[in-house]
């Protein structure tokens, strides 16, 4: 008598996918007897071919949980050591930066490279030093308050009698910094901040 031929766990994937397969092309088809069938196949085929597999493929599931370990420990490692280059890198550029500061050199020539010292660009950096002394003409106010509220609110500013509002209240007092940068830009003070100048940096090249 000639023994039953097991599948191998990848031979099963592949019926799988196959059984998968045309049901999908018979669910677009709308053949709903043809999907049941195949649904009908796929559960007596995974009867029949599952429990001679189950130490093998526990075996593999666990070989994964293993590899995933593996590699989820080695992607942390990666990452500290990427991350420690990143601080070396940034080490090296701000030393070379101030060097070339104190002795006021734009350029470092070598034989095959150069280091250069630039500027900054963009917009001068804001820096509000005491939040509390910024008047209020600069701060916005978020406030929640019921719709019927709102269309009060709307009513009586578009009457001109609009005197407070009703069943309301702040939720965040945030500064405006748009509105604080225009203003130092013109040249006009601010209490409690103050626009710095841009920085500088080195550009390997």
């Amino acid at each position: 008598m000639t023994p039953t031929k097991r599948e191998s766990i990848f031979e099963m994937t592949a019926e799988i996918l196959r059984l998968g397969q045309e049901r999908e092309i018979a669910e677009e088809e709308g053949d709903s007897v043809e999907v049941e069938r195949i649904d009908q196949a796929l559960k007596a085929y995974l009867h029949e071919n599952l429990p001679a597999k189950v130490d093998g493929i526990r075996g593999y599931v666990q070989s994964q949980i293993n590899a995933a370990e593996v590699h989820a420990a080695e992607a942390e490692y990666h990452q500290w050591m990427a991350k420690r280059a990143k601080g070396n890198i940034e080490r090296v550029k701000a030393m070379c930066l101030e060097v070339m500061q104190h002795f006021q050199v734009k350029l470092y020539q070598g034989r095959l490279h150069k280091i250069t010292r630039c500027g900054n660009g963009g917009l001068k950096p804001l820096v509000i030093r005491q939040p509390e002394l910024v008047p209020d003409a600069f701060v916005e106010l978020t406030v929640k308050m019921p719709p019927a509220s709102v269309e009060e609110l709307m009513r009586l500013t578009k009457n001109g009698t609009f005197n407070g509002l009703w069943n309301c209240r702040t939720t965040e007092r945030a500064i405006c910094t748009e509105a604080v940068r225009a203003t130092l830009e013109r040249g006009e003070g601010v209490p409690g901040c103050e626009l710095q100048e841009r920085g500088e940096h080195v550009r390997f090249t």
